[in-house]
């Protein structure tokens, strides 16, 4: 048992944190979906973001941010949000 705050928040570190590094299954899988939406889609830019790169992942919570820059002319002009969202979605 910890009696120290140092050594308990070490414990409770161990507890909730993805250990290891991540990045590359992340990045692999980034490309995959970067991949995917280049079928449809012209993508000026693409990055991981997120608590993966980050190093703050926690165990059971990690998921993959994506942030896609789309070509605003062909893709986003006159049109609303909800609708770029749907067209993303289905792609």
């Amino acid at each position: 048992m910890a009696y120290t705050v140092e050594a308990s928040f070490n414990a409770f570190y161990d507890e909730i944190n993805l250990g290891g590094d991540h990045r590359d299954t992340a990045n692999k899988r980034r490309d995959r979906i970067v991949d995917l939406l280049k079928n449809d889609f012209t993508i000026l830019e693409a990055y991981s973001a997120g608590s993966i790169p980050k190093y703050t992942a926690l165990r059971g919570h990690a998921d993959l941010d994506v942030i896609v820059a789309l070509h605003y002319g062909k893709h986003v002009k006159d049109k609303l949000p909800s609708v770029v969202l749907q067209n993303v979605r289905d792609a």
